[in-house]
């Protein structure tokens, strides 16, 4: 894993030197925690503001607090599905609750350009509850500790998420679920 971290960092660096895009190095630490952890002379975006304010809601499992953050016909689409509008998005997070209760996003990374905010991450928590498979498979409890990379590309418009595009290997989950592929 430490290479693929050391192969995304060096990508990272070449992109800071040829386009006008802003960069944090978060140290791991949970997203509510950027402000501190910023470069004397960054901005935050609003996008940046906004992201953080969601996945610090994800964190502590506050689906009011979450939903303040998307827009009411903002759409979400990761390898389970697409879900548009906060009944939607409620739905398909709280199942993710259930089936990982105690679930929270480090962010490893944050990148802002104009409206787009993007972020590396890994989802870590314990399968306790039954999850659903892109594929109608649920999958029922295993106990299992779960470390999985991820990437959330954000889009915020009037200071709401109007576009969130969630991106796992699918089959890296399964693995650390211990659920046979096929």
């Amino acid at each position: 894993m430490s290479g693929f971290g050391e192969v995304f960092a060096s990508v990272v660096v070449a992109i800071d030197t040829t386009a006008p895009m802003e960069r944090r190095r978060t140290g791991g630490e949970a997203a509510a925690s950027h402000a501190s952890t910023r470069e004397e002379g960054d901005t935050m975006t609003d996008a940046r503001e906004v992201r953080d304010k969601y996945t610090a809601a994800f964190n502590v499992h506050d689906m009011d607090a979450l939903l303040r953050t998307v827009s009411p016909t903002g759409v979400t689409v990761s390898p389970e599905g697409l879900s548009q509008g906060h009944e939607e998005l409620a739905s398909y997070i709280g199942q993710f609750w259930e089936a990982f209760p105690d679930v929270y996003a480090m962010v490893v990374e944050s990148f802002d350009v104009g409206d787009v905010a993007v972020d590396e991450l890994l989802m870590v928590g314990t399968h306790k509850g039954p999850y659903m498979m892109p594929d109608g498979q649920v999958i029922t409890p295993t106990g299992r500790p779960v470390s999985l990379r991820c990437c959330y590309v954000c889009t915020v418009e009037n200071g709401l998420i109007v576009s969130l595009r969630l991106y796992f290997d699918q089959l890296e989950l399964r693995a650390q679920l211990g659920v046979p592929c096929g």
